[in-house]
């Protein structure tokens, strides 16, 4: 792909640079490209658009997979060490606004427009560790939170392909499982104890529910 591109790169630089002829024979800058000429680098340029796209657009979905995994790995440290922290044997009941820094829940980079309020779905059923519905779609949220284990998932945005979907699903999900599996005892923290806090959650706004 790449060797394509340089050729026709090269092939445009050619005719852009070629230097005029006077009617004449003498060479100069007096005469100007032919309509096809111009109409030789359109073409290539747009082929060479056409080529490039894919890589523009894999870069920006590889952004997006890196940014929702950061996020998803913060959020599930703020319901652990919120289960830490106030020694619960259960996990909290919701994934609150007031843990992070802005105030809310954040925002979903998979999807533009997602201003993270109120974008989390709360289930409770045992063992369950994925949603059903693993791509955004009308009435669903890009957050899922089973408060019942403590699973974080999230929902990915659809490349009108299943295979593709499920692919990036368990991209974006793979570093997404809890933090602590086996309860508080295993740390060694009581009540009060402080805990480091990952970056984006503020330690003012978690308070026991």
């Amino acid at each position: 792909m790449s060797a394509a591109i340089e050729l026709l790169s090269g092939a445009a630089s050619r005719i852009v640079r070629r230097p005029a002829v006077h009617p004449g024979g003498a060479t100069g800058r007096a005469r100007g490209y032919t309509l096809v000429e111009l109409l030789i680098v359109v073409v290539i340029l747009g082929i060479l658009a056409g080529l490039a796209m894919p890589y523009v657009t894999n870069a920006s979905l590889d952004a997006r997979i890196a940014a929702t995994q950061n996020l998803l790995r913060t959020m599930s440290t703020a319901v652990n060490v919120y289960r830490v922290r106030f020694t619960r044997p259960d996990f909290p009941s919701h994934v609150m606004g007031t843990w992070f820094a802005g105030g809310a829940v954040p925002a979903s980079p998979m999807f533009e427009g997602s201003t993270g309020a109120n974008d989390v779905e709360v289930v409770s059923i045992a063992g369950a560790a994925h949603p059903p519905q693993r791509v955004l779609s009308g009435g669903l949220t890009p957050w899922w939170y089973n408060r019942a284990n403590g699973v974080l998932r999230a929902r990915v945005k659809d490349l009108g392909n299943a295979g593709k979907n499920d692919w990036l699903y368990r991209v974006v999900n793979a570093d997404g499982q809890t933090i602590i599996s086996s309860g508080i005892t295993q740390l060694g923290t009581g009540p009060g104890d402080s805990l480091p806090l990952a970056p984006g959650l503020q330690d003012s706004g978690m308070t026991e529910e």
